[in-house]
């Protein structure tokens, strides 16, 4: 079939996109025809009539006849390939694949999940005189459920008042400070209903309890746990000034601290 004289041919098409491609790679969309050659889009094109409609990289439209395509090949290649790229170096131009497209990161579910899962989440609090109110139940993993703790307040007043002003001071509001299983491990409960809330109250029950080692507050740990505003787990924690920094220090990122230290 013969071109129209105002249509440009496909070499003249390949040319004008190579032109303002810029030098760094561009990942494009490939149009591969029957007679061999390819073509260089922006994105996939549009099928219009019997004309497909192409974007070129520099943002130039322009058509060529839909049957003059490989549809087959163009599908496969680009799904395969995830797409390719046009790099200009030293005056040359080559075709490189696109990186495969990042795996999508983890949620907090699927972390939780990878350890089996938190503990059922506690029954309503019974009366203050019944045996399970003042007996602690015990994770499955044989740590000290802190749901299950008897809400007793802190018997030093200040510590409790100085320990949520310093989780306030960054950012994290819903603190309650209570006596924990031991009297120089204050339990920190912490309403997170998000996983950006739940990742923010672990990092700054680091810096909190790196703050009240260095001042010489008597801790030797914050027992930490994280309920959403339902009464679900979040999880618990034990954070002891060296747990603190590794968290505090950055070495380790509060996604992988939660699967690393979570308690079941």
């Amino acid at each position: 079939m013969p071109r129209s004289p105002q249509r440009p041919t496909l070499r003249l098409l390949v040319a004008a996109a190579l032109v303002f491609l810029a030098a760094a790679p561009l990942f494009a969309y490939t149009i591969y025809m029957k007679d061999g050659s390819k073509l260089v889009a922006r994105e996939k094109h549009r099928i219009v009539g019997d004309q497909a409609i192409i974007v070129l990289p520099n943002g130039t439209q322009t058509s060529i006849a839909a049957n003059e395509i490989d549809a087959p090949r163009t599908e496969q290649a680009n799904r395969a390939n995830y797409g390719t790229a046009v790099e200009i170096e030293g005056g040359k131009t080559g075709e490189v694949q696109a990186a495969a497209p990042p795996k999508e990161r983890p949620g907090l579910q699927d972390l939780i999940a990878s350890r089996g899962g938190l503990p059922p989440d506690p029954p309503a609090r019974r009366a203050a005189g019944s045996e399970t109110a003042r007996q602690p139940q015990r994770t499955s993993a044989g740590h000290t459920d802190l749901a299950s703790l008897p809400r007793a307040p802190l018997q030093r007043l200040e510590l409790a008042a100085e320990i949520q002003t310093a989780f306030r001071g960054r950012g994290v509001e819903e603190v309650m400070v209570y006596r924990g299983t031991a009297a120089d491990r204050p339990l920190v409960e912490i309403t997170t209903n998000s996983e950006a809330a739940i990742f923010r109250a672990l990092e700054a029950a680091a810096a909190v309890v790196g703050e009240l080692r260095q001042r010489g507050a008597g801790v030797s740990a914050l027992e930490l746990l994280m309920m959403s505003s339902a009464r679900e787990r979040a999880g618990q924690f034990t954070l002891t000034p060296e747990l603190a920094a590794e968290l505090a220090d950055d070495r380790t990122e509060a996604s992988a601290f939660f699967v690393r230290h979570v308690q079941f």
